[in-house]
């Protein structure tokens, strides 16, 4: 968590602590993957987390739809950074998509 507090925010000059993060990257154009996500043959884990709102769970569902293999996870009580936030959980939703792969 240190590691991700120092590189993610940033001191202002007037002492203020903000997120380095361009909040412009958050209203652009969105990444068309279309008919690349179909040429992901093997199989494909997508983690959504519950409170990111990006992508919402329809658009994460509509990605997975499109990986001839892909399967969704749900993990609750986590943020962006999952392996922080509810590590436990991250590791339980891998452990599982990798027992059914083998």
């Amino acid at each position: 968590m240190d590691h991700a507090a120092q590189h993610t925010f940033r001191k202002t000059p007037e002492g203020e602590w903000i997120h380095k993060l361009d909040r412009r990257t958050t209203i652009r154009e969105p990444i068309n993957l279309g008919t690349d996500l179909q040429n992901i043959t093997c199989p494909a884990l997508y983690v959504k987390v519950l409170k990111s709102p990006f992508p919402t769970l329809e658009k994460a569902q509509d990605l997975v739809a499109m990986m001839p293999q892909g399967k969704l996870a749900v993990l609750p009580d986590s943020y962006h950074h999952a392996m922080f936030d509810n590590p436990t959980g991250l590791v339980a939703i891998l452990k599982e998509f990798l027992r059914e792969i083998n």
